[in-house]
């Protein structure tokens, strides 16, 4: 915290922070940098929008740089962070299965409506044998709902949805 850069290159955002316990500290080609999960947390502190808040974390748990075990615990140690309630319900979120921002979301939107938890990631064989996964099933309802993110607009990708969904 004490230290000053006086000429950052421009493209460079310089924060500081006076608390970074030895813990969610590392290196990296020997040069002292925070771990992974304090590295999405202060990012999700620092964005400029909820949305590229959740965005960060998740993209962090989905490429298993950092778990969703390890976020809630670098947030524990920080109580006064910024969106920290948001960014601990997305966590909890990603803890229990949902493995996107749209499919996290799709579970706040349901908590929020009070509908029944539906369970994520239901693996099911379809009529060819192959093993897939249900992104939300309403167990007790026969309900599954499929959530596409923005890549499922491609032709391509939307023929092989329309197929799998198919089987």
């Amino acid at each position: 915290a004490r230290r000053r850069d006086h000429d950052p290159p421009a493209t460079v955002v310089v924060h500081r922070t006076a608390s970074l316990p030895v813990m969610q500290r590392t290196e990296v080609d020997d040069l002292p940098c925070t771990c992974a999960a304090r590295a999405a947390v202060d990012a999700a502190q620092w964005a400029g929008t909820d949305a590229q808040a959740a965005a960060v974390v998740a993209a962090s748990v989905q490429q298993r740089l950092v778990g969703p075990e390890e976020v809630a615990a670098v947030l524990r140690g920080m109580p006064r962070a910024r969106r920290r309630g948001f960014v601990q319900a997305l966590v909890t979120d990603l803890a229990c299965g949902a493995t996107s921002l749209p499919e996290a979301e799709f579970l706040r939107i349901c908590r929020n409506a009070r509908f029944p938890e539906p369970k994520v990631q239901v693996s099911r064989r379809d009529a060819r044998g192959r093993q897939r996964y249900l992104d939300a099933y309403f167990d007790g309802y026969s309900v599954h709902v499929e959530i596409d993110g923005g890549q499922h607009r491609d032709v391509a990708v939307w023929w092989a949805d329309m197929q799998r969904q198919n089987d």
